[in-house]
């Protein structure tokens, strides 16, 4: 497809995702309502959402569903069409963000660090509502990450596990940002090899189903004037770098890109990523370093077909590090993540979570280290997973877990979904309900960005300054910090 660009506005079009309960945001109150509509009918979401799955499709049939959609508006409004075709694939891209955290060592292992930042919500909030219950004059003030302290000296307030909680915050926020430090600067964190698998699904699809003006328009936006220092980016730009150096041109397929950014994810877990709170050689980013500078040698060799880059890249770079090959490494990781998961299960089922919340909270976390196997043997039984379109197609067919998607319809009402998946799991309960507390500790811990907040940020600040559900009729007195 070829068309004239319009000058349109991709501001409404923003969707997020919070890796900590692997919930995917979709507000459809912000964007035109023929955008809306078209999406919905695009992924067949229904007009109220209650949990359902959505009907397995598969990347063929959207994409010419899309394909339509995107002519209809343009002949209506020609920004519409593109601000369709950024959420839609905003979409691919959150939804390959929550099976990168399942499906990588690093992912894993973050998941389980950031569930401990939450898993006590429920209790937490009780124990707050009794400690506001006691003395109407009081009030939380938040973020109480920064606020806690002032709280110590009071005997009857919750502080030991808040403090907890905003401590291993503290200690996950660190792990995400935290660059590298091998051979280039300033580095490349974690969240920015998260940013650049999920930019380069979403991009490489459009272009596959829209053409390259409409790919080239959406990542101009998307990236800014310095595209490659765009998060989204990052990587990319010392792959090039690395090609430079060698004097070959940089033409790696999409395919090999993921590939080396989803194994650089894939050699350790955080014990080895990080010493303390600082990054070791042995850091994912540090990895992709080593990639890159090996798929750019191969880049040279003419007995290395351009099918054989990516894999002979990380097989140099662990041999010369002297590691095991990554099926070695993955059931190594099988049995430490298991490990983790187990001693996370202890610790919350004995001072934790109440009775009401240990099953759902439970359910939800012991899917995890079965999420974990059951990605890998999906990931290593074709290329699929790293070919973007290959990835929609599995994605929409349902041969991947099933991603959980709160939506804000154009009526302002909030539904959620899942995608189409054959694998058993995914309780919609107990991801409904980490969806929930993983919003409210972050509200408590971090405080509310009032010129940011997305719309379930807000749902959850309304829900708790106003009737909170614990049988009082309790109202919870918060005061942002920077209004007290």
């Amino acid at each position: 497809m070829t068309t004239t660009v319009p000058h349109w506005d991709p501001r409404p079009c923003g969707l997020s995702v919070r890796t900590d309960s692997l919930t995917v945001f979709i507000d459809l109150s912000r964007v035109p309502l023929p955008v809306a509509e078209a999406l919905r009918r695009t992924l067949n979401i229904l007009e109220a959402p209650n949990g359902d799955p959505l009907p397995s499709s598969d990347n063929a049939t959207v994409q010419r569903a899309a394909h339509q959609e995107f002519s209809n508006l343009f002949d209506v409004n020609p920004s519409f069409s593109f601000q369709y075709s950024t959420i839609l694939s905003a979409f691919f891209h959150e939804s390959r963000h929550v099976h990168d955290m399942r499906a990588t060592r690093t992912g894993a292992e973050l998941l389980l660090k950031e569930f401990q930042v939450y898993a006590g919500t429920e209790k937490t909030l009780s124990r707050l509502s009794e400690w506001l219950r006691d003395d109407r004059n009081r009030r939380i003030k938040i973020p109480l990450s920064q606020s806690i302290a002032e709280y110590q000296s009071d005997a009857t307030f919750p502080s030991r596990y808040l403090g907890k909680s905003i401590e291993q915050a503290r200690k996950v926020a660190n792990w995400w940002n935290a660059r590298s430090s091998l051979r280039t600067l300033p580095g490349t964190s974690i969240r920015e090899i998260f940013e650049t698998l999920g930019f380069v699904t979403q991009i490489e699809w459009v272009r596959d189903t829209f053409g390259p003006s409409v790919a080239n328009e959406i990542a101009e936006k998307t990236l800014g004037k310095e595209p490659l220092s765009s998060p989204y980016l990052r990587p990319v730009s010392t792959l090039i770098n690395f090609c430079r150096a060698r004097g070959v041109a940089f033409d790696p397929e999409p395919h090999d890109v993921l590939t080396l950014l989803f194994e650089s994810l894939n050699v350790n877990g955080l014990a080895e990523t990080f010493h303390g709170s600082r990054p070791t050689k042995y850091h994912p980013g540090a990895w992709f370093d080593r990639f890159a500078d090996y798929y750019s040698y191969a880049a040279t060799k003419r007995n290395i077909s351009p099918e054989q880059r990516a894999s002979a890249a990380v097989h140099c770079a662990l041999k010369s590090e002297h590691y095991a090959d990554l099926g070695a490494r993955v059931k190594v990781a099988n049995a430490k993540i298991s490990d983790l998961q187990d001693r996370l299960l202890r610790e919350m089922a004995s001072e934790v979570l109440d009775d009401s919340g240990r099953d759902e909270h439970a359910l939800l976390l012991t899917e995890v280290g079965i999420d974990f196997r059951d990605m890998q043997r999906i990931v290593s039984e074709d290329n699929a997973y790293f070919i973007p379109s290959g990835y929609v197609d599995r994605l929409l067919r349902g041969e991947l877990h099933s991603v959980f998607t709160r939506v804000q319809l154009d009526s302002g009402e909030i539904g959620d979904f899942r995608t189409a998946s054959h694998i058993p799991g995914n309780h919609v309960g107990g991801v409904r309900r980490a969806s929930q507390s993983s919003q409210e500790a972050r509200l408590l811990i971090s405080g509310r960005d009032l010129k940011g907040d997305s719309f379930y940020e807000d749902f959850v600040f309304r829900n708790l300054t106003g009737e909170y559900p614990d049988g009082h009729g309790l109202k919870f007195r918060l005061v942002h910090g920077s209004s007290s």
